[in-house]
């Protein structure tokens, strides 16, 4: 979202700069906005690159969790039905 907005800035930067000028504007003019434009899409990727690695590496990690406690609970709960088995074979 930071480079969207930089790119959107940068845009009217330029289009301001044609919109003031009463002759044909110099290339090194509009260029100003451009750039200030891709200065923010470069921030916004330096933002975003990373952030999505540390998520995706988050949300793996916590899949893993909830798997193995998954795994746990379904063998504490396999032991308590052998258990009951058990008690009830006994008491007959």
């Amino acid at each position: 979202m930071v480079g969207l907005l930089g790119t959107v800035d940068g845009m009217v930067q330029s289009f301001q700069v044609i919109a003031m000028s009463e002759t044909q504007p110099k290339p090194s003019q509009l260029a100003q906005g451009i750039l200030d434009g891709t200065d923010h899409d470069l921030v916004g990727l330096i933002l975003a690159i990373p952030a999505i690695i540390a998520f995706n590496l988050l949300k793996n990690r916590l899949t893993r969790l909830v798997i193995g406690a998954g795994q746990t609970v379904g063998n504490l709960m396999a032991r308590f039905e052998t258990m009951g088995k058990k008690e009830r074979d006994a008491g007959r």
